[in-house]
């Protein structure tokens, strides 16, 4: 009669495990769709080194002389900043030295990379079929507001580049959001 006690409450006490062991799983992915920054940039932090390219109605653009984790595909970094406080808004990234085949394979492993990572309740695509296309965008925006853009524009003709191609990809916090909605 004990020996079944036993196994009964430890039966009943494995299960439990499960269960909570379950739910906590559930919980952990859900973490995973929060977009705090990118190229270890984190959106609120102040940084102490940077150049200043421009400055605006509350906000500036700055390029960091130290990127924490540089990506390979990215070629200029800048960060949008309250001008007020100096925290970091946004996160830009730039490559204007691909191809235009170059860029829109780029830019979709970019995409497939951000959908695996961060699970976006908004998303929308514009591409352009013209014979020669101007740009190709996606934007995901999660439920916290965060939003990601990356896109290639094309046929811009930049003057300090050998290409006319332009690989971007712009992350937004939430207060960056409600700012440029202002």
């Amino acid at each position: 009669m004990k020996t079944s006690r036993l196994i009964i409450l430890a039966a009943y006490s494995t299960l439990i495990i499960l269960l909570v062991g379950c739910s906590l799983y559930h919980q952990v992915p859900e973490e995973l769709n929060i977009i705090t920054g990118a190229f270890g940039f984190h959106f609120g932090e102040k940084i102490q080194s940077y150049k200043i390219k421009s400055e605006g109605d509350g906000v500036m653009v700055v390029e960091p002389t130290v990127i924490p984790r540089p990506n390979p595909l990215i070629e200029k970094y800048a960060l949008i900043l309250d001008r007020k406080n100096k925290r970091i808004l946004g996160v830009n990234g730039l490559n204007h030295s691909l191809s235009q085949r170059q860029c829109l394979e780029a830019k979709q492993e970019l995409v497939d990379s951000l959908k695996e990572t961060y699970e976006f309740e908004i998303t929308e695509s514009l591409e352009n079929l013209e014979s020669r296309p101007k740009k190709s965008l996606y934007f995901g925006e999660s439920f916290d507001n965060s939003r990601v853009v990356v896109g290639c524009l094309m046929n811009a003709g930049f003057l300090y580049s050998n290409s006319d191609t332009l690989l971007t990809i712009r992350y937004l916090s939430p207060v960056a959001n409600r700012a440029s909605e202002l």
